[in-house]
């Protein structure tokens, strides 16, 4: 090839705003827009090859014109990189942060896994790289689309208050998202697992299950094979258990989360010396009478249910107390403060924020 055309590309809705800003900074826009508005389409031509032509426009002179010029040359690393996406539908604040996040591979990152977006960069969801994908031409039922959809119906439930959602329950919610067969999401899931993006447990809380290599190519499922690549970390039978057996699967970080709350609680229970042993030892009568003084004291009278809280508050070494609005929680804490001061315990309590409803 001995010569080419740069082509730019047609103007969409609200070009003139964003060639401006792009172009020649967000510190000048109302210059950007005067320029943009004289030459149309033909701005970035303009600067490009007959740049003393910005000299035409009313109000810009011959040292803001070289100033622009200036301005856009610093920019030649990052134009192409910006026309491609907001070519394609991505705004300019996104396209910012696409660029600096991948730099000058940003082009090639959304080319080849716009899905990566979500992942990498912090206010495009699925959804939006979802519009991205369609832009680009990739097609519906694609591995990387629905590996993302996988993801994304993991979040959504993690959004309503679930750490993971049972195997059957997340096929047909991406099924039902993407449009795609069970099959394929059970493929999604695989390709997921093999990424170490998620974790397949045979019950919720319980050890992961370790995807099992093949031992050589011939071994490589049929089934997990995506455009000529085979994801041999996962055998057929573990990709078909997938949809034949209800196991919890994960966001990688809510699973340890979760495994990790619950070997702290189990230390908690387990180690170290109580210094409540004044109620745990307690007869039964003895705990009715100290429960007694303390409602007289505190002028109020608890529900049988707050005193049984109060109780197993006292005399376990953990205790999870839980109610919805005007239930009596904080009658049932200022209680049990109230007895531990009066047997001279101190109390170290932190306030947690207020969880949502039915968490």
């Amino acid at each position: 090839m001995n010569t080419y055309v740069l082509c730019y590309p047609p103007p969409w809705p609200g070009w003139k705003n964003t060639w401006g800003v792009v172009s020649f900074g967000a510190s000048a826009p109302v210059t950007a827009k005067r320029i943009v508005g004289f030459f149309g389409v033909a701005t970035l031509a303009v600067i490009e090859t007959t740049p003393e032509r910005l000299v035409e426009v009313p109000g810009v002179g011959q040292k803001r014109a070289e100033t622009i010029v200036s301005a856009w040359a610093e920019q030649r690393a990052i134009k192409e990189v910006m026309l491609f996406l907001q070519s394609h539908g991505i705004t300019t604040s996104l396209a910012t942060k696409i660029y600096k996040q991948y730099g000058n591979d940003a082009i090639a990152i959304v080319r080849t896994d716009p899905y990566r977006l979500a992942r990498d960069i912090f206010g495009i969801g699925f959804l939006t790289a979802d519009k991205i994908a369609q832009s680009l031409g990739l097609p519906h039922d694609a591995p990387e689309r629905v590996a993302a959809g996988v993801a994304y119906a993991l979040n959504a439930g993690s959004d309503d208050g679930h750490v993971y959602l049972p195997t059957g329950e997340l096929v047909k919610l991406t099924a039902e998202l993407l449009a795609v067969e069970p099959a394929q999401v059970a493929l999604g899931i695989a390709r997921l697992w093999a990424d170490a993006q998620i974790k397949i447990a045979p019950s919720p809380g319980a050890e992961a299950l370790v995807p099992a290599a093949a031992t050589s190519p011939n071994q490589a499922p049929r089934l997990i094979a995506e455009q000529g690549q085979l994801y041999a970390a996962v055998t057929v039978d573990q990709a078909q258990r997938m949809l034949q057996q209800e196991q919890a699967i994960y966001l990688t970080p809510l699973y340890y989360s979760e495994t990790g709350v619950a070997s702290r609680l189990q230390r908690l229970v387990r180690e170290g010396r109580s210094r409540l042993d004044i109620f745990q030892d307690a007869t039964d009568i003895e705990c009715v009478r100290l429960l007694a003084t303390a409602e007289t004291a505190a002028g109020i009278a608890l529900a049988p249910q707050q005193r049984h809280a109060v109780r197993q508050a006292l005399v376990h070494r953990l205790a999870v107390l839980t109610g919805g609005p005007g239930t009596g929680k904080t009658t049932t804490v200022r209680t049990i403060l109230q007895l531990c001061e009066a047997a001279r315990r101190r109390v170290t309590w932190r306030r947690q924020p207020a969880a949502p409803p039915n968490a």
